[in-house]
Parts: structure tokens; C-alpha cells; sequence
């Protein structure tokens, strides 16, 4: 008798121990793409700077998602995500060691991958704008539409031989890597941009107003150069505002 309460026992804890396998996976999965999702990538960059593994990671955003939202449905714009995300899942074909993709938000998808020795950077960029350029030609038909839906993403990455102290956390991975979108967006969208140290020193004014076209209040982040010149680029929509004769007040000049 004690023998069979063994086996129950051991049959009940193999269950309970791959339930909780399951919910962990499930906890750790985004939904719609299938991809790790955002506390996996927490998990992933926490092991790796724990570890003082060699690694590069890049933050794939898409650009003007909201418009594809609004244009073609959100039922669409999801497929859309989900191709965007098949695309990330091959990058491990392009890296020597492989890499991992993640979506961690909305249109905010990332990618983390070993850092080769002597992988030059130029490498990693070459493979990253493969990766946008094959993202920048998916079409997909919607209905009797004319028109495709298609997108573009802009792509900042850095490895951790650009970063150290404070920066050589997650947050602070994930703070570098945001200055190098945003300096993809200020050059146009569409690209792909390596981090550097001059980004943090790029001066800055914050500027607050309401875009013309989308109706929608925005506060965007803009260099000193840029505030002078003539046009603003809503960053909810991407219309072109022309500035008014009274510019909106920016905030003091800051370091960005």
C-alpha cells in the first residue's frame, strides 16, 4: 500500500510540477506574436549582466503604427505585428551565436543576441538593416483595397562594450537603447543606428503642442538644430506641422 501512495504521490508531483512549468511559459509568452514578451526580456538581460556575458541587443520599433491602426483596422494591424514578428524569429540565421527576438510592447519589439570575439559592429548593422529591409518589403492584401499594407522600422542597437556602470542594467540597456530609436526618428525613420556616446550629449528642447492633422496633444524631445528649423513631425501620426508664427514655449535646453 505504502508503495502505490508512493507513485500517487510522485504521478501528483510530476503534475503539479509541469502545470507549473506551463503557467511559467504562459507568464512569459506574448499572446498574439508567440514571442517572449516583455519579462522574459527582463529575465534575459538581468541573466546576461549577471553573468558579465558579451552580449548586443536592439530595439525594433515600428514606425507610425498608430496610422496603420487607424487605416486598416486593429484586427490588421495585428497581422502585421505578426509578421513583423516572423521576420525577428529568423534573425537567429543571420548571427553567428544566434539571437533571441521579443515583443515587449504594443509596436516595440527587441532583439538580444551573444556577442561574438571580434564580431565587428559592422557586422551586426549589416545583418540589423537585412532585417529592415526585409521588414520594409511585406505587403499584405486587406480586402478589395488597392492598397497593401506595409511598414518600416526604425532599429537602434548597441553592445555591451558601448555601455557600462549605470547603463549595464536593464533599465539602463533599455534607456541607451531608446536614445538610439530616437535618433533613428530624427534622421527620417527607417534606419538602422548604433549607439553612441554623442547621443547623451546631443542638447535638447521638449517641446508641447497639438498636431494639426491627428488632433492629438503630443510632447516630443527635439535638438536645438531642429527646433530651428521650420517644420515639426507629429510623432503620433508623422504629419508635417508647420510651426506658427508664435512657436510653442520649449522647455530650458537639456542634455539628452
Amino acid at each position: 500500500m505504502s508503495s502505490t501512495n508512493e507513485k500517487v504521490t510522485d504521478a501528483l508531483q510530476q503534475v503539479r510540477t509541469l502545470i507549473e512549468v506551463l503557467v511559467r511559459h504562459e507568464q512569459l509568452q506574448d499572446g498574439l506574436t508567440q514571442l517572449p514578451n516583455d519579462a522574459a526580456l527582463t529575465e534575459e538581460f538581468e541573466s546576461a549582466i549577471g553573468s558579465k556575458a558579451k552580449f548586443w541587443c536592439a530595439f525594433v520599433e515600428i514606425d507610425h503604427f498608430k496610422r496603420l491602426n487607424d487605416s486598416f483596422s486593429y484586427l490588421q494591424a495585428d497581422a502585421m505585428l505578426k509578421r513583423v514578428a516572423a521576420h525577428l524569429k529568423t534573425a537567429a540565421d543571420y548571427f553567428p551565436e544566434g539571437a533571441r527576438a521579443f515583443r515587449a510592447h504594443g509596436d516595440e519589439f527587441y532583439l538580444v543576441g551573444r556577442l561574438v570575439p571580434n564580431e565587428e559592429s559592422g557586422t551586426i548593422e549589416a545583418n540589423l538593416e537585412r532585417i529592415r529591409s526585409a521588414i520594409e518589403g511585406v505587403r499584405i492584401r486587406v480586402g478589395d483595397r488597392p492598397d497593401p499594407m506595409q511598414c518600416t522600422v526604425s532599429i537602434g542597437w548597441v553592445s555591451t562594450d558601448a555601455v557600462s556602470g549605470a547603463e549595464l542594467t536593464n533599465r539602463g540597456v533599455r534607456i541607451v537603447l531608446e536614445r538610439a530609436v530616437a535618433h533613428a526618428k530624427r534622421r527620417g525613420r527607417n534606419c538602422v543606428v548604433h549607439y553612441s556616446e554623442d547621443m547623451k550629449k546631443t542638447m535638447v528642447n521638449t517641446i508641447r503642442d497639438t498636431c494639426t492633422e491627428c488632433q492629438v496633444a503630443f510632447t516630443v524631445d527635439v535638438s536645438v538644430a531642429e527646433y530651428r528649423t521650420e517644420h515639426l513631425f507629429c510623432p503620433n501620426c508623422g504629419y508635417r506641422i508647420k510651426r506658427p508664427a508664435a512657436l510653442p514655449r520649449p522647455s530650458e535646453p537639456r542634455f539628452a
